[in-house]
């Protein structure tokens, strides 16, 4: 593993961030994903966020552990876990065999946040490059931990906004909320919206939000190979080089970096026979929520939330998240939508569409 650094600068709405690393086949992997989101600006010191994740051949934990036990400012606790007022240290094993070591710090209004990774030498070039297995699978999970868990902690500390797990689409200039558990179809139904006039894409998986809009927040949208792409429609591009069990696809078009106003607010379930029922706003602030917590990737989140969230004692994220989306959806129409799943997708979607155009107009 060489010494060079290789960077990227990436631009979500209102937070430009910065990734260096030594390992090129990451950064490869890095430049594919947000390919469209690369900022236009390569000015360094216009980034709120600094994150390195570096692999070391001689990685070790216990050297540096060592250090900070014995650094006044810096105290243990946990056995893996140093703080002090502006900086923490953990080792974390993600997904239960990679172990990263975190250097968490906060200065003013930026966070710098240093990621180590031990490079297995001839182990990983075998495992990799002879018997091609998907090193992808790895940096997608590192890139989570990495890359978004810092933003979405940004988000909340810094400009009071939250993600939410929703699919999201721009209708007429105001967004379509999709909201229910992993696999009832938020992805493919939001899909299937697009063929709509006015309605453009804005997330199929996360968003961010705050008291005002909501903004989307870039993922490569994620498909098993076997799901039908019949509504994709040359809307979007697929990611060729990614070797992972399902495919990468990235929108045709430039992602938009405003935020809009939701005027529909839909909760997706399957059941015997078709319903529609209102929702008060404090259910639908309820149920979203908690529907955030369930995806692994958002549930993992919450740990890191907390341990960040010792570098500032002040800041309550549930309050601020719960009083957000009430305020957000005061004049939002929220409903919980019964589809009968025996129907198909494509009967479903005709149905959601006549629901949210009936919405619409009202």
């Amino acid at each position: 593993m060489n010494n060079a650094s290789y960077n990227i600068i990436i631009q979500f709405p209102k937070v430009k961030l910065k990734i260096s690393t030594n390992y090129r086949s990451y950064y490869d992997y890095l430049n594919l994903y947000f390919n469209k989101i690369i900022a236009q600006d390569n000015n360094q010191d216009n980034c709120q966020i600094d994150i390195q994740v570096n692999w070391d051949k001689d990685y070790s934990n216990n050297t540096l552990f060592t250090q900070l036990q014995n650094t006044p400012a810096m105290l243990q606790i946990g056995a893996n876990t140093y703080m002090s007022d502006d900086r923490i240290v953990t080792l974390r094993k993600i997904e239960k065999r990679t172990k990263v070591l975190f250097d968490f710090q906060r200065e003013k209004n930026k966070i710098l946040l240093k990621s180590l990774l031990q490079w297995k030498g001839l182990k990983d070039i075998i495992r990799y490059r002879f018997f091609q297995k998907a090193e992808e699978e790895k940096f997608f999970t590192v890139t989570y931990h990495a890359v978004y868990y810092p933003l979405f902690w940004y988000y909340e500390r810094f400009l009071s906004a939250h993600i939410l797990h929703s699919s999201c689409v721009s209708y007429e200039g105001k967004a379509v909320l999709l909201c229910g558990l992993e696999g009832i179809g938020k992805t493919s139904f939001s899909l299937s919206l697009l063929e709509e006039n006015g309605v453009s894409f804005l997330s199929d998986n996360l968003i961010f939000f705050d008291a005002n809009n909501v903004y989307p927040c870039f993922e490569l949208m994620r498909l098993h190979k076997s799901d039908t792409l019949k509504f994709l429609g040359g809307r979007f591009e697929k990611a060729n080089a990614f070797r992972t069990q399902k495919d990468f696809y990235a929108p045709a078009s430039s992602i938009p970096q405003e935020g809009i106003k939701p005027f529909a607010c839909i909760f997706l379930s399957f059941c015997p026979h078709m319903y529609m029922k209102e929702m008060t706003i404090n259910e639908a602030v309820s149920n979203a929520i908690l529907l955030s917590h369930l995806p692994a990737e958002l549930n993992n989140y919450v740990e890191y939330r907390h341990l960040y969230n010792l570098l500032d004692l002040s800041v309550n994220p549930w309050k601020s998240q719960y009083s957000a989306l009430k305020e957000l959806l005061q004049n939002t129409k929220c409903y919980v939508v019964g589809l009968p799943k025996s129907d198909g997708l494509e009967k479903n979607s005709k149905r959601l569409k006549e629901i949210i155009n009936s919405l619409k107009d009202n």
